[in-house]
């Protein structure tokens, strides 16, 4: 009687230790899965996100021949050219009579007599 019980016992713990083998196999497809999914998307993001550098940089080349046409422009005049500065007061615009200084945000104001007197 006792080899009975054993050999059901036996066969149960059998039959449970090949259930948790299945389990983790699925588990580990499961993450395998998610994995792949995560990755899909990702790539996709890396797709969109080229297309709009691609976007980026067909608009700065645009940008640059506007500027480009337009200093070729002002070249045609004879008028001075102003440069572009990158800090505060780095660069002086001459506009006919009118001097202003640029402030390196765009922004620009009147110079005050000192400035105007230390002018070229």
């Amino acid at each position: 009687m006792n080899y009975i019980a054993l050999s059901g016992v036996s066969s149960v713990v059998l039959a449970a230790t090949a259930v948790s083998m299945i389990v983790i196999q699925l588990v580990d497809l499961q993450k395998k899965k998610l994995k792949e999914k995560r990755i899909e998307e990702l790539e996709r993001k890396v797709e969109q996100l080229e297309g709009e550098l691609r976007g980026v940089r067909r608009e700065s080349e645009r940008v640059k021949q506007e500027v480009e046409e337009m200093r070729k422009g002002r070249e045609g005049k004879g008028g001075e050219s102003s440069s572009v500065g990158a800090g505060p007061s780095t660069s002086v615009v001459a506009t006919g009579v009118q001097r202003e200084i640029s402030q390196g945000d765009g922004a620009r104001r009147r110079p005050s007599r000192e400035e105007l007197k230390s002018l070229p």
